[in-house]
């Protein structure tokens, strides 16, 4: 994701986490909550994500990217 965004103008800064970067974006707001409530769980928590928990991560992370690439086609 962060990749991907970034090649298409929106990267992190160096100083930004992972929500801070999230929330600043004009993106859709449950996908963007869902991406960094399941980042900072398993970075900082050291928690393990349910098979259902990471089915959705994926999703969000898939659907942030392609509300990126519309936005770029407008």
């Amino acid at each position: 994701l962060q990749r991907v965004l970034a090649a298409r103008g929106m990267e992190r800064l160096t100083n930004e986490s992972v929500g801070d970067w999230l929330e600043r974006l004009d993106l859709n707001k449950s996908e963007k909550e869902t991406v960094a409530d399941q980042y900072r769980r398993v970075r900082y928590g050291e928690e393990t994500l349910s098979s259902e928990e990471q089915n959705r991560y994926e999703q969000s992370v898939k659907t942030l990217i392609q509300q990126v690439k519309k936005k770029k086609k407008k």
